[in-house]
């Protein structure tokens, strides 16, 4: 039988060491004792023994490792006060306030607040000791209660009762308060800590000098005129003090669990990364790794229902994909091999492989988190006036307390009302409301438009995207889709659906976006493709090739194989083969002239080009051995959304520009389907810049959407920048908003959201305003004269607590708050 030994010893006896409560036990005849899998286990009392036969496995289990709070090096910041930074928790050495991480990230998701756990002890030994302080001091309170020790026992017990509670529950804000006067920074603790001192000094010499006080009042000196609180001057208010710092605890525990519901955006985000991925090897099997040891370049299997743990391009498989969680968009959309995902969106239907392009810090989620991170701890320029009312805050309600004493001591004649009422005036007060109006509720819509898709990189934009009058929109990319599509095939000989299979014969294998839209359009139609030879890519004209013993050429107008000497014999045409047809000098889409219609007999077919060329259509003819068969038309899809969300934008009462670089008849057909009011067109980089600063010049508010790099310009110029693409540094560069679907109902929701964050704050500011400005006076005492009412400072202190917890709580509103743009909302 093996022994449970302790590693300590004691004399001659070795010390076993009890699994339950962990004290050394010395065996001895008739010591408890447990025998389990070969193991006799011995028990310091019985009690202990039975609790471990009940459940051995609970105290047999090894105990895990405190979990660290956070990462080493990170950097702890005052919401209040941003400048303040500190490498280690703790109170804010300004306000008191408990500091957070300045970056929720670098936080251990299983650690809990040492702050709140730390409060919620305090709490619980307080509210103990204070239940006890009430019961005792009840006679005092209702005559018709009698208690069983005389008043100087009750008083004395009532000291003793109290000190546990000031002394150790109210120890924070002693430290706090003292801190405050060394750094000379008075602030909401040192009011609390004078009001509670200043309750249990004078309580102590009402109990241990009584006589002194009793003297004065037995000539006269200081009676009281009516006090409804008070039947004799010589009254003790331990429980007062002790009720307030119970109250104000509790207002703390209140606080740090709403603060730390503010980062739960960034939580939801960090939770989307998964922990591992299955990599494809080489030789075809797949291994589990952790996501550290992916490298880009590498194949990963993803299945159904599982998160993509990379940022990459499909290369085998199709599935659906719910990108919700870092978009908003509510909708799943489908990925075929070639189409990018998300690190932490999820497979929903089909198994796919991903070849990694972005990992860690490069994915497009971490972009998103280090940008809400860096939003939510931005300030507004409200927030200056707002900081130098609370410099004079506290300094202003001590004056207020010292004439508030002053009054009622030596005008009133009541020392009970003068300490009473000047605790009150000292704990009523709550500066914390005033400095947590604004930053309280920029970390919530921070958060609210990171869980929408909205990157907001400092909470200034939103508030000037509130006032903003002209929005300005690119073309491409941003009011379209930013890639060619099908739009039709139109057949001068033959069917449409050969020509366009003919069409795709020749480009399979190619890179180019145009040859992609027409692949695209065959394989939606299943279509068999023939292989083709002799291939060649005209740089400049298109590319030529023989398919079924027959000479082919696709490209622009008036071109055919002979039309270049400078050709490549390749399997794969060069990215530039039509570029001198497509795009003009800004290197923008450009629509075709339709130069070589008069070729055409077919009436019907020269319409349909007329009308694709007027739409701003990029034109490809097909010849077979020098004969037109057909014309292909290519273009840029308007975005599903634009129309209905240029519409909303317009009735909020801003007016909508398109800028872009490509020709009129394209810019003007897209701006009237997407019910733009202004469209103006063939504008270089600078141009769309200096457009914006004449509009500025009349004392326009401006706005600019734009992808992010060709319109770099256009956004730093701009009031307000605001980007359609996450993945680019030129983007969240330049922009002070980034949208993560680029979508045109992310402008919707990020003008929705600044009109929500600023009436919160207005009403953040009002609450605080509004509490201070009635309390401090009815605490002092200024309705007694008329309505014989006074504040009780226990009542005051819980009020004191809300006003904090009721601003943070109006702040988290915005989390929950409708922003419109999707089908959800």
């Amino acid at each position: 039988m093996k022994d449970h030994l302790s590693p300590s010893t004691k004399g001659e006896s070795i010390a076993m060491l009890d699994p339950v409560c962990g004290m050394d036990v010395i065996p001895v005849d008739g010591t408890p004792s447990y025998d389990l899998d070969g193991t006799r286990y011995y028990f310091c009392h019985p009690g202990c023994k039975e609790k471990f036969k009940n459940d051995p496995g609970k105290y047999l289990a090894p105990q895990p490792d405190v979990v660290a709070v956070a990462k080493p090096g990170t950097e702890w910041t005052c919401p209040m006060h941003p400048e303040v930074l500190s490498t280690k928790p703790g109170p804010c050495p300004k306000c008191g306030m408990a500091l957070e991480a300045k970056d929720i990230s670098s936080l251990d998701p299983n650690a809990v607040d040492p702050e709140l756990v730390d409060m919620q002890r305090r709490f619980v030994v307080s509210a103990i000791f204070t239940v006890v302080l009430f019961a005792l001091s009840m006679p005092d309170m209702i005559p018709a209660v009698h208690s069983p020790f005389d008043e100087k026992t009750s008083a004395w017990i009532q000291m003793v009762l109290s000190i546990p509670v000031l002394f150790y529950g109210g120890a924070p804000f002693f430290q706090r308060a003292w801190d405050s006067i060394l750094n000379r920074s008075p602030n909401m603790f040192t009011l609390i800590g004078m009001g509670i001192g200043i309750s249990f000094v004078y309580s102590s010499v009402v109990t241990i000098f009584p006589d002194v006080l009793n003297s004065a009042l037995a000539h006269g000196q200081l009676m009281a005129h009516g006090n409804p609180m008070a039947h004799g001057e010589s009254m003790v208010y331990f429980e007062s003090g002790a009720t307030i710092t119970t109250l104000v605890l509790l207002g703390q525990v209140l606080e740090l669990r709403a603060r730390e519901q503010t980062g739960n955006a960034i939580r939801k985000l960090l939770s989307l990364a998964p922990k591992t991925a299955r990599v494809v090897q080489p030789d075809g099997s797949e291994v589990d790794v952790t996501i550290d040891s992916i490298r880009v370049g590498d194949s990963v299997r993803v299945r159904p229902g599982e998160k993509i743990p990379v940022d990459g391009i499909v290369s085998e498989g199709a599935t659906t994909v719910d990108e919700s969680m870092l978009s908003g968009e509510p909708l799943p959309l489908d990925k075929t091999a070639g189409d990018t995902v998300t690190t932490g969106t999820i497979n929903l239907t089909g198994s796919c492989i991903i070849i990694a392009r972005e990992i860690g810090a490069n994915t497009v989620l971490a972009r998103i988190i280090q940008a809400v991170n860096q939003g939510q701890r931005s300030r507004l320029p409200m927030q200056k006036d707002v900081d130098k009312v609370a410099e004079y805050f506290v300094p202003t309600v001590i004056l207020i307390a010292i004439a508030t004493f002053a009054y009622w001591s030596l005008v009133a004649q009541s020392l009970t009302n003068a300490v009473m009422n000047s605790i009150a005036v000292l704990i009523v007060a709550c500066p914390c409301a005033l400095g947590l109006a604004a930053p309280m509720a920029v970390i919530a819509a921070v958060g609210r438009g990171a869980s929408s898709g909205l990157l907001i990189r400092n909470a200034e934009v939103l508030q000037r995207l509130a006032k903003v009058d002209t929005l300005i929109v690119d073309k491409t990319g941003t009011v379209t889709e930013g890639k060619p599509t099908l739009l039709e095939t139109i057949a001068i000989e033959g069917t449409e659906s050969e020509a366009l299979r003919i069409a795709a014969s020749l480009e399979q294998g190619s890179e180019h976006p145009l040859a992609h839209a027409i692949l695209n359009a065959s394989q939606k139609q299943g279509q068999q493709l023939s292989q083709s030879t002799d291939f060649q890519a005209l740089t400049g004209f298109g590319v030529t090739g023989k398919i079924d013993g027959v000479n082919y050429f696709l490209g622009k107008s008036g071109a055919d194989s002979s039309s270049s000497s400078s050709s490549s014999n390749s399997n794969s045409s060069d990215n530039n083969d039509y570029d001198s047809h497509r795009h003009n000098d800004s290197g923008e889409p450009s629509a075709n002239d339709a130069a070589g219609t008069e070729l055409i007999s077919n009436d019907a077919a020269k319409k349909r080009i007329a009308a694709a060329s007027a739409q701003g259509a990029t034109l490809m003819y097909l010849k077979a051995d020098n004969k037109l068969i057909a014309v292909l038309a290519a273009g840029d899809k308007i975005k599903a959304s634009a129309k209905k969300s240029t519409n909303e934008l317009k009735a909020r009462g801003l007016k909508t520009i398109m800028l872009s670089g490509d020709q009129k008849q394209a810019v003007d057909f897209i701006a009237a389907q997407a019910g733009i009011d202004e469209a103006k067109s063939g504008l270089k980089p600078i141009d769309k810049a200096n457009y914006i600063k004449s509009l500025q010049a009349n004392k326009h508010i401006v706005a600019m959407a734009g992808d992010g790099i060709n319109d770099a310009p256009a956004l730093s110029a701009a009031d307000v920048g605001i980007a359609m693409d996450a993945g680019s540094d030129i983007a969240l560069e330049a922009a002070g908003i980034v949208l993560v679907n680029g979508d045109l109902r992310g402008l919707l929701r990020a003008v929705t959201l600044s009109h929500l964050l600023l009436t919160n704050i207005r009403q953040n500011l009002f609450l605080a305003f509004v509490y201070n400005a009635l309390a401090i006076p009815l605490a002092a005492g200024v309705l007694y004269p008329s309505l014989g009412i006074l504040l009780n400072p226990m009542i005051a202190s819980a009020a004191m607590s809300l006003s904090s917890v009721s601003v943070i709580a109006n702040s988290l509103r915005l989390q929950t708050s409708k922003l419109g743009g999707t089908d959800a909302d």
